[in-house]
């Protein structure tokens, strides 16, 4: 399976990306069964991938390596990264399942908050059809505004456009399915 490795800057963006080509849910000789007791070391009991990692084809050592928390809806509500643990990011979900906040950081033991500086947070206020009345990252607000018909009308105080078929900000790839060969040839 095609995998990239990340590296991030200051801000915990990421900023390189490697590609490699040994990510495997299969255990390696010598490992221990999976917590399903199978042969695949990255999955839990319900399928979920719980461990990714990409590894050294000869040594073995981790170039990449995320474990995955779960809620009992099957949200991820966590991403650890064991390789720079400052990039881990934690997850809130509403009733509905709908994302409702992340913070990038370091984990804390439980993996319920972060501990340290958090590198990066969101948050998005949404309503009952799921609109985002306002999105706040790293305490930078920005509100937003929808019509009857759930489309977004303004980003803070800019005014949003769509074109004829409903499609916003869109030139090249915003084209219905039938013709879209026809698009790109141009």
């Amino acid at each position: 399976m095609r995998r990239l490795g990340t590296t991030y800057n200051s801000q915990g963006m990421p900023e390189n990306l490697t590609s490699y080509s040994d990510t495997t849910y299969i255990k390696r000789t010598g490992e221990a069964n999976g917590s399903a007791a199978d042969q695949y070391t990255g999955l839990d009991r319900f399928n979920r991938v719980v461990d990714q990692r990409t590894l050294t084809s000869s040594s073995g050592s981790s170039l990449d390596r995320y474990a995955y928390g779960y809620d009992r809806n099957s949200n991820r509500i966590y991403k650890e990264n064991l390789v720079s643990t400052s990039n881990s990011e934690l997850y809130t979900f509403d009733l509905a399942d709908r994302v409702l906040s992340m913070q990038r950081g370091t984990l804390d033991a439980g993996k319920t908050g972060s501990v340290g500086a958090t590198l990066r947070s969101q948050s998005w206020d949404l309503d009952k059809l799921g609109n985002s009345n306002s999105v706040t990252t790293d305490s930078s607000v920005q509100t937003r505004t929808h019509n009857a018909q759930n489309e977004l009308l303004t980003l803070g105080s800019t005014g949003v456009a769509y074109d004829s078929e409903g499609n916003w900000g869109c030139k090249l790839f915003c084209v219905k399915p039938s013709n879209w060969w026809k698009q790109i040839g141009r």
